[in-house]
């Protein structure tokens, strides 16, 4: 819970290191050219040589089979003592230490290379003429390590294990193989505070590669790259034609830090100045964060936690992330705020707020004697707070006293003169009223001398010597239940979130309802692909659970609005033909119930890894019923409803338009072409008569998208029906529906059909707003209503002679 009247007069930031760090510095060994003569020549290289002061390792060989005769043809930046050379003719070690390092270069950048910069060239006498192959590497056993210039962190000079130092084998006899595969780069990185992953770059020879370390008893076993624990590993890889690369990496245990990355912040208090606020605020870790005070607190938590201190007293925390990682923060104070405090003072009022809150701020004047006169000017972030009005204090104050021209930049004045003077103890002036948006952040109500100069006048001279408070506004993330999209509008477009996220699980919220008001929410941690929105705000029933149950929300919301909706995210467009969207065009008859195919794709230019889609159907409700229209989803290519995808539909008379939208939810794109539902409308009878250019339809605002929520291009062409006053095959003939009967009426387990001689071509049994239960094209045995709920049903018999529709009453 935050404090009120809180300013933070001090920001001590102190940050670990980020969550993730990453070393590519190679060390190459590799043979010059074959043997000639006695002698050996292997060169040793770099890559990832950036700000290099001081670097270390010790070169092994086996020696038995070479002896070192000299290092030849050194960089520049190196000495020749570098690299020890052997005490005598007879080199029984079989190795060789490099050791270089340049203390003058502690002040400066370091030392950087271009890639595969040689480092110097080894030369060896072959002793052994019988062996056809050996190895030259780095030393298992002995440190590999290097120091660079780590400015811009805590620690300016760093040292560390050299990641990889890349063996060679050596051919002393024939020509070298003609293998083409190579070890590009390795580099290694911290996947946490306690793991880590190798990661090289390889090119050449024939894939699939495999990765192999030796293990204690010298025999191969598969290595897995990533999440190892630090170590050394000897590295072999092996391509499709059994060609070899090797070398030692060397795993680096994450420096202390790697995790939660942490800022702290003090606030103190105008009414004590003995007393103030620590906040912690945590980033960059996985999960949610423990925060464990020196003063017993103990708090879990998204992202911060604070506590009330005292300002002579020193406090430690130790923060923890879900994985164990951990950073710790000492000696903070608020040692700052002592003094802070003076007996006049302006005081605007923090709050604690959710994303679309409204709430009003107050704005005090305290311990003033003879007040004659103030004046002031408050400046907030319009980004972040939406201004809606402002409460004045008591009668004496009124809008003359306001400059309100700037308030949608983010920007109020004030001045007032008290004749005669007053005396104040605390006095609220006004209250400015706001919409948190959605920054999910913190905003200050701050004054701006600039603006206008803050002035407070006593009877006989202007007060020098004051304190101003600033407030402090609080945004926590909020949902919106039905907004799924963020976009602040509850429409048909929200489907489609819930259809990319169906199935995954986070936190519940805490008294969760559908109720349309914000509602404070913490944040999964996850969001949909190609988007930052968080899986949070989909779940809008709060059960932890993103279900087809969420879609409940859309309909009790439908066509809610706020004033903080987030604009939507635009993706670029799938370039590619545009998929047609289109009303099958039929002729309309005067007298009945139509139902229209509305079709995605043709045979031509089908629909490609669709996923979902969103639209709207814009009618004329002079010639159209607008209460005898609607759409309903058939079983298509896009899948069956309630199996593979989720639609919903919406009918707006006052504005002409039927909203759409189904979207699978298994993750599974699908293509193809045709009906994906039916189009059901009905001509509005005074109208029907005269519609002589026929009744126009219009499909706007199409949004197709594939799985990972691009939009895939689309053309909607308008579409005219043609009107007829005959009676035809598609419509109802009340003449066929006196013929036919169905009993028992009501009816409990089953339904009977009596056709009155007719002949049936198919019935449908389906619910009033058209949604179909079940069909058949015979009647040669009852329907079965055991499973249906009680309630009233339609029948659309569907006959050569015509279509009738029967009503069923079920009763059980």
């Amino acid at each position: 819970m935050l404090l009120r009247f809180l300013i933070p007069i001090m920001i001590c930031a102190s940050y670990t290191v980020t969550a993730q760090t990453t070393s590519c510095l190679n060390i190459f060994f590799s043979q010059n050219g074959s043997l000639k003569g006695d002698t050996l020549e292997v060169t040793v290289s770099t890559k990832g040589f950036v700000n290099i002061i001081a670097l270390e390792y010790t070169t092994e060989w086996d020696p038995q089979v070479l002896q070192l005769i000299d290092a030849v043809q050194l960089n520049r930046v190196f000495f020749p003592n570098n690299i020890e050379s052997p005490a005598s003719g007879i080199d029984t070690q079989g190795s060789s230490q490099f050791v270089w390092n340049d203390p003058a270069l502690i002040d400066d950048p370091g030392e950087t290379l271009p890639d595969d910069t040689r480092l110097y060239t080894l030369r060896f006498l072959v002793k052994n003429k019988n062996i056809t192959r050996t190895r030259i590497g780095f030393s298992p056993e002995k440190p590999a390590q290097f120091v660079y210039n780590n400015r811009g962190s805590s620690e300016s000079v760093k040292s560390e294990n050299i990641p990889v130092g890349v063996s060679a084998n050596l051919v002393l006899k024939g020509n070298l193989p003609s293998s083409t595969l190579k070890l590009e780069q390795l580099c290694t990185s911290s996947a946490d505070c306690k793991l880590g992953n190798i990661i090289p770059t390889i090119s050449g020879g024939a894939t699939p590669y495999v990765f192999f370390t030796r293990i204690s008893n010298g025999t191969l076993a598969r290595l897995r790259l990533t999440n190892l624990v630090p170590g050394k590993y000897p590295l072999i890889i092996v391509d499709a034609k059994n060609d070899t690369l090797e070398a030692l990496v060397s795993l680096t245990a994450p420096a202390a830090g790697i995790g939660p990355s942490l800022q702290s912040l003090v606030f103190c208090s105008p009414s004590r100045p003995d007393s103030a606020v620590i906040r912690i605020n945590a980033f960059g870790g996985v999960g949610q964060y423990a925060f464990d005070w020196s003063d017993d607190t103990y708090e879990i938590s998204r992202n911060s936690s604070q506590i009330a201190v005292a300002s002579n007293r020193l406090y430690s925390v130790t923060v923890t992330d879900s994985k164990g990682c951990e950073a710790i923060l000492n000696n903070l104070s608020a040692q700052e705020c002592i003094g802070n405090s003076s007996a006049v003072s302006l005081v605007i009022s923090g709050a604690s707020v959710v994303s679309g809150e409204v709430f009003c701020s107050k704005v005090d004047i305290t311990n003033v004697q003879d007040l004659s006169a103030v004046q002031f000017a408050i400046r907030w972030n319009p980004e972040k707070l939406s201004y809606l009005t402002l409460k004045y204090g008591d009668d004496q104050i009124n809008n003359s006293n306001f400059n309100l021209i700037d308030t949608q930049l983010g920007l109020v004045r004030f001045a007032k003169n008290y004749t005669p003077g007053i005396n104040v103890t605390r006095k609220t002036l006004f209250e400015l009223c706001f919409q948190a948006k959605l920054s999910e952040d913190t905003a200050y109500l701050a004054f701006d001398n600039q603006a206008l100069p803050v002035e407070i006048s006593t009877g006989v001279e202007s007060i020098e010597k004051f304190s101003t408070y600033s407030g402090e506004i609080s945004i926590s993330p909020a949902i919106w239940p039905g907004d799924s999209d963020r976009s602040g509008h509850v429409d048909h477009f929200d489907l489609l979130p819930i259809g990319l996220a169906l199935g995954n699980r986070g936190l519940v919220r805490n008294e969760a309802t559908l109720d349309w008001r914000p509602q404070r929410t913490e944040l999964w941690g996850k969001s949909i692909l190609n988007s930052s929105l968080d899986l949070a705000f989909i779940d809008a029933d709060g059960n932890g659970l993103i279900a087809s149950s969420d879609t409940l929300a859309i309909q009790q919301n439908w066509q809610r609005k706020y004033q903080a909706g987030k604009p939507p995210l635009v993706l670029p467009e799938i370039r590619q033909n545009p998929i047609p969207l289109f009303v099958r065009k039929d002729t309309i008859k005067t007298r009945a119930m139509q139902s229209l195919s509305l079709e995605l794709g043709t045979a031509d230019i089908p629909g490609s890894n669709v996923y979902g889609i969103a639209f709207s159907i814009v009618y004329n409700p002079a010639e159209v019923d607008e209460h005898k229209i609607g759409f309903v989803p058939t079983a298509s290519w896009l899948g069956i409803k309630g199996e593979q995808f989720l639609s919903i539909q919406r009918n707006d008379p006052s504005s002409g338009r039927v909203d759409v939208a189904l979207v699978r939810g298994d993750q599974q794109e699908v293509s193809g072409f045709g009906r994906i539902g039916n189009l059901l409308l009905s001509l509005e009878t005074s109208e029907a008569q005269r519609l002589q250019q026929g009744v126009s339809l219009e499909i706007r605002d199409v949004k197709l998208i594939n799985k990972a929520g691009q939009t895939i291009s689309t053309n909607a062409p308008q579409t005219v029906l043609p009107v007829s006053r005959t009676v035809g095959i598609n419509e109802m003939d009340p003449t066929l529906s006196a013929r036919i009967q169905l009993y028992p009426q009501p009816a409990d387990q089953r339904l009977q059909l009596d056709l009155g001689g007719l002949h049936l071509r198919e019935w449908t049994l389906m619910r009033f707003n058209g949604e179909s239960i079940a069909r058949g094209s015979s009647f040669d045995r009852p329907i079965q209503l055991e499973q249906l709920p009680a309630g009233m049903y339609l029948m659309r018999i569907h006959c050569d002679e015509g279509i009738a529709m029967k009503k069923c009453l079920v009763i059980h």
